[in-house]
């Protein structure tokens, strides 16, 4: 019953390769609104808005990516994908209204200086999670702005004090947020 949501050139590749004689067709959604615009779905109670956020505009050949605003019961939960959107691109989704309890970011977001001081302004999310940081025995290219692992788990707590930047193997449990009528925008 579970439902995949994801751009275009995924979907057709699943569809293409993965999924024998299409038997899982019906649960297979291809999602790309316009930038700044939004696709809702809905499975199971859980309400799934896709967000059109660039991978790069200056990748070739383009590659399409999304963000996800989904909710759970009270719980709002956004996750960017591998944007590469500007500030101003992603002030286009209008998600400080939103009241978002959790929002993973990737550490590139997290250690630009810019991304830093924007983040309550463009997302206002009341809980910041680190994502996508390199291994600890990645290439040092890998941790750019950073020379290693350690220094770059420091400088994203630098620049966003309130991230949580999760070890490997280590996981959050989040409960009982506040109803909607009784959230507050994150300071």
């Amino acid at each position: 019953n579970t439902m995949l949501i994801s751009t275009p050139q995924t979907t057709t590749k699943i569809m293409a390769e993965l999924i024998p004689g299409k038997a899982l067709a019906k649960n297979v959604r291809s999602s790309l609104p316009a930038e700044g615009q939004r696709e809702s779905f809905t499975h199971d109670g859980i309400t799934i808005e896709s967000l059109n956020l660039h991978h790069g505009r200056q990748r070739a050949p383009p590659v399409e990516n999304l963000g996800f605003l989904v909710t759970i019961g009270k719980l709002k939960v956004l996750h960017v994908g591998d944007t590469e959107a500007n500030i101003q691109e992603f002030a286009l989704n209008n998600l400080v209204k939103e009241h978002i309890d959790i929002a993973l970011l990737p550490y590139w977001m997290l250690t630009s200086r810019s991304w830093a001081n924007s983040i309550d302004e463009v997302i206002g999310a009341k809980r910041i999670v680190a994502m996508h940081i390199p291994n600890e025995d990645a290439p040092a290219a890998y941790f750019d702005p950073a020379p290693d692992y350690e220094s770059m788990k420091a400088l994203i707590l630098k620049r966003v004090p309130n991230a949580l930047v999760l070890e490997p193997g280590e996981s959050i449990r989040v409960v009982n947020p506040l109803p909607n009528e009784q959230r507050k925008p994150a300071n």
